[in-house]
C-alpha cells in the first residue's frame, strides 16, 4: 500500500541550542494542521541538543532524528531535503521558532489557493532575546495572492530593511530537486546563493501575510554576532557563483541577479575598512576582490553605483570609501 506524501517537510538542523531548541519543537508538535513530518538534523552537536531531539521523537512519530558529524548549515539543510517525503519544505532554525499555532493551517491554504511553487512568508516577528520582546513586521508591501516573480522582486527592493532569509520562503520539494536548488557546501550566508535562484527559476510566488516564522535576535554566540574575514570573502565568492550561473536564467531576470550582487558588494565595502588589524592579511585580498569585481555596478539602476565605479577607477577604493562615509554623514543617503 503506498503511503501518502505530508504537505510540509519542516527541517530544522540542529547545533549546540539547547536553551531553545524545545520552545523551537513545542511549536512544532502544537500545530493544529498536522499533515507534516519534522525532520531534527543534530549537525554534530556537543551539549544536551541531541538528547532533546531524541526525547521529543520518543514521544512523536511525526518527528525523525538523524545524526552526524559536524559538517555545517548548508549540507544540513542538503541531508534534510535528500530525506525529506514532503510536498513542501520548510526551514526552521532550531533557535527560532513558528509564530502561532495556525502557522501551517494558514500556509496550507494559501497553496491550496495558489498552488505556487514558492510561497513567501512576509509577516516575521523579532525576538529579543534579552528582554522576550518582540515586534511584528510586515515586509511585503503588496496585496494580492501571488505575484510574477519580476514583478514581486521590483516590490521587495522598495524595502530597504526586508529580510530574504532561507527560512522566510516555503518551497516545492520536487521544485527544489528540479531546478538543482540545494545549498552550496562550506560557505557563510549560503541563502544569498540559493534565495536569488529560487525566486528567478519560480514563474509565480505567492504571499503568506499571516504571522509565520519568529525570528531569534541578540543571541549570544550567533554566528552574526561578530564580522568575519570568512563572511566577507564568501559573499565575494557568492557574487562570482551568480555571476557564472546568469547564463542558465532568462535575461528578463538578470536584474535580480545582478541588485542580489551589488548589495553584497556594498555590504562587503561597507565594513572591510574596519576590520581588525588581526586580519590585514586577509583584508588585503577582500580590497583586491573588490575591486575586481566592481563591473557589478554599472548593472546597477540607481546613477550613484555608476558614480562608485568610476571614482574606484579614478581615485582608489579607499578614497571612494571615504567620498561614500562624507556623503551618508551630509546628505544622510
Amino acid at each position: 500500500m503506498c503511503s501518502i506524501s505530508p504537505i510540509f517537510s519542516i527541517i530544522i538542523p540542529v547545533y549546540n541550542v539547547e536553551d531553545y531548541l524545545s520552545e523551537c519543537i513545542e511549536s512544532v508538535i502544537n500545530q493544529t494542521f498536522n499533515n507534516y513530518e519534522c525532520i531534527l538534523i543534530d549537525d554534530g552537536s556537543t551539549d544536551k541538543s541531541s538528547i532533546i531531539c531524541d526525547f521529543f521523537a520518543l514521544k512523536n512519530n511525526k518527528l525523525k532524528v538523524i545524526h552526524k558529524n559536524n559538517s555545517g548549515l548548508s549540507e544540513t539543510r542538503n541531508i534534510g531535503i535528500l530525506n525529506s517525503s514532503g510536498v513542501y519544505i520548510i526551514f526552521l532554525d532550531s533557535d527560532d521558532m513558528f509564530s502561532n499555532n495556525e502557522a501551517l493551517f494558514h500556509l496550507n491554504n494559501i497553496i491550496i489557493n495558489t498552488n505556487a511553487p514558492v510561497v513567501f512568508n512576509s509577516n516575521l516577528i523579532f525576538i529579543n532575546k534579552k528582554t522576550n520582546d518582540y515586534l511584528s513586521n510586515e515586509q511585503f508591501n503588496g496585496y494580492n495572492v501571488s505575484y510574477d516573480s519580476i514583478i514581486f522582486f521590483r516590490i521587495i527592493m522598495k524595502n530597504k530593511n526586508i529580510i530574504l532569509a532561507g527560512w522566510l520562503f516555503t518551497v516545492q520539494r520536487e521544485y527544489l530537486i528540479e531546478n538543482n536548488l540545494l545549498f552550496k557546501h562550506g560557505i557563510l550566508h549560503e541563502d544569498e546563493l540559493w534565495m536569488p535562484f529560487i525566486i528567478c527559476n519560480s514563474n509565480i510566488i505567492a504571499i503568506n501575510h499571516n504571522p509565520f516564522y519568529s525570528y531569534r535576535i541578540n543571541r549570544e554566540n550567533s554566528i552574526m554576532s561578530v564580522i568575519k574575514p570568512k563572511m566577507l570573502l564568501d559573499k565575494q565568492l557568492i557574487i562570482n557563483e551568480i555571476q557564472l550561473k546568469k547564463n542558465i536564467i532568462s535575461k528578463s531576470k538578470h536584474f535580480i541577479l545582478n541588485a542580489r550582487c551589488i548589495m553584497l558588494w556594498n555590504t562587503i565595502f561597507d565594513v572591510v575598512f574596519y576590520l581588525d588589524n588581526q586580519y590585514n592579511e586577509e583584508k588585503e585580498l577582500i580590497i583586491k576582490n573588490l575591486i575586481k569585481q566592481k563591473t557589478v555596478l554599472i548593472h546597477g539602476q540607481k546613477i550613484i553605483y555608476f558614480i562608485y565605479y568610476f571614482s574606484i577607477i579614478l581615485f582608489g577604493l579607499k578614497n571612494t570609501f571615504l567620498l561614500r562615509k562624507l556623503k551618508r554623514k551630509y546628505l544622510h543617503v
